[in-house]
C-alpha cells in the first residue's frame, strides 16, 4: 500500500477537538507518514509559549466544558494531554503551519510560539498548494 501524507486544517479552538487532531497527527507520524497541521485564527492559541498561553481555564470544549476541567479529567483518567501531544509532535517532527492572518488577528509573532515546534508561517493558499503537490489526505477539524 502506498503511503500518503496527511494534512490537517485545525480550525477549531475547542480543546477536545484540538486534542483529537493532535492525536491523529502524532499517530500518523508514528506510522512514518509526513504530517502537516495548519492552524488558522484562534486555534493558534494552543501553540503559544507558556507565558503567553491562553490559559486552559479560558478555553472550552465543544460542549462548553471548562478547559481546565477537561485537562484535569484527561490527567485523572491517565489519557495523554495536549501538552504531551505537543511534546510528541516535537520528537516526531510533525510540521506545523500557522496562518499569517490568524497571527495578526491574535497579535502574535512567531517568537511568541513554542520554539521547539517545527513551525512555518504561511497562508491558506500556500498550505493548500503544498498539500496538493504530492499524494496526500486532507482533514478539516
Amino acid at each position: 500500500m502506498e503511503h500518503t501524507d496527511l494534512n490537517i486544517i485545525m480550525f477549531s479552538e475547542f480543546l477536545d477537538r484540538i486534542h483529537y487532531g493532535l492525536t491523529i497527527a502524532t499517530t500518523t507520524k508514528a506510522l512514518d507518514r509526513n504530517v502537516t497541521i495548519f492552524f488558522p485564527m484562534k486555534s493558534i492559541k494552543i501553540l503559544a509559549k507558556k507565558k503567553l498561553k491562553f490559559e486552559y481555564d479560558k478555553m472550552i470544549t465543544e460542549n462548553g466544558e471548562p478547559g481546565n476541567k477537561y485537562m484535569s479529567d484527561l490527567q485523572n483518567k491517565k489519557i495523554v494531554s495536549i501538552d504531551d501531544l505537543l511534546d510528541f509532535s516535537i520528537n516526531l517532527d510533525v510540521r506545523f503551519m500557522v496562518c499569517e492572518m490568524g497571527m495578526q488577528y491574535l497579535g502574535l509573532n512567531k517568537s511568541d510560539l513554542i520554539e521547539k515546534l517545527n513551525i512555518t508561517e504561511g497562508g491558506l493558499t500556500y498550505f493548500l498548494n503544498q498539500s496538493y503537490t504530492n499524494k496526500s489526505t486532507l482533514i478539516f477539524i
